[in-house]
């Protein structure tokens, strides 16, 4: 076999491989989103970071094994071991990995409430208090303020009574 034959053969099957492994990272962030749901705008982001990614890494490979030059067998190749990883590992990868996070995902959860109730309780207790606290206070303030008025009008009047006595000359 001719030693070009075996670098192009070389070439092809890292094209191969990185179809696998863009794949592979694309299935993760299928994982990745069956477990933390979010909204489209994130889901836009996070295509575009994959793309971008990827778009470097096979320019890496172009650049680091053919000189730069696009050449459509590795792109082809790139397609095949994509195909090859989506109609073999990557669905069952998807439904097994996704069900197992999302089990502990829903241990861990189930357990945080176990450790939170305390905690939870301890927040209500603390607000009834407060809120019979603040009720006390406020009726404490309303005495106050009754009182005060009260004194107020008193001090108005005797003020008033010595100026009007001033006044008359007494």
């Amino acid at each position: 076999m001719s030693p070009f034959i075996a670098e192009e053969g070389a070439f092809w099957l890292s094209s191969v491989l990185l179809g696998i492994a863009i794949a592979f990272v694309y299935d993760c962030l299928r994982v990745f989103r069956r477990v933390v749901v979010h909204g489209t705008v994130m889901i836009s982001l996070e295509d575009l970071f994959y793309w971008v990614f990827v778009s470097f890494r096979f320019f890496y490979l172009l650049y680091s094994e053919n000189d730069g030059t696009v050449r459509w067998f590795a792109i082809a190749g790139a397609f095949v071991g994509m195909l090859l990883f989506e109609k073999t590992v990557g669905p069952i990868f998807v439904r097994y990995v996704s069900a197992a996070l999302l089990w502990i995902k829903g241990v861990a959860t189930k357990a945080m409430r176990v450790f939170l109730t305390p905690f939870r309780r301890m927040k209500s207790a603390a607000g009834r208090r407060a809120a019979s606290g603040k009720r006390c206070l406020k009726r404490g303030f309303r005495l106050a303020k009754k009182r005060l008025t009260v004194w107020g009008r008193v001090a108005k009047m005797v003020l008033c009574g010595r100026r009007k006595r001033r006044q008359r000359g007494e």
